[in-house]
């Protein structure tokens, strides 16, 4: 999965998506919203409480609630 703060990059997720292409999953955090403690904290969440196999084509925004 990647990480990241760029509203670009999930514009091209969103893209990416509706054209039905797979790709990587992406978990995604508004920078200011969320803050780095917490953002580390789910993202250990996320890989011990899930499989590669998950993530593929799939978004997850944090914080996790």
């Amino acid at each position: 999965m990647i990480f990241t703060h760029d509203v670009g990059f999930m514009r091209e997720t969103a893209a990416r998506q509706e054209r039905g292409v797979h790709f990587v999953g992406v978990v995604y955090a508004r920078q200011r919203k969320v803050s780095l403690g917490e953002c580390i904290r789910d993202l250990e969440l996320i890989a011990e409480a899930s499989q590669p196999e998950e993530w593929h084509s799939r978004v997850e925004y944090l914080p996790l609630k």
